[in-house]
């Protein structure tokens, strides 16, 4: 999932990664999620860990 740069910064990123953990949890046998980022993306890591 990518938030076009036009639109980073107004809170999008955290509710869709909600969003997707919410619909996950609706599938049988789903028990862990795994995602990546740029290592040099800090304000990425910080959303994710949250």
């Amino acid at each position: 999932m990518i938030i076009d740069g036009k639109y980073q910064g107004n809170g999008y990123g955290p509710k869709a990664i909600l969003l997707v953990i919410e619909e996950m949890k609706k599938i049988d046998g789903c028990k862990e999620i795994y995602l990546s980022t740029e290592p040099d993306n800090e304000l990425g890591k910080i959303i994710y860990e949250n």
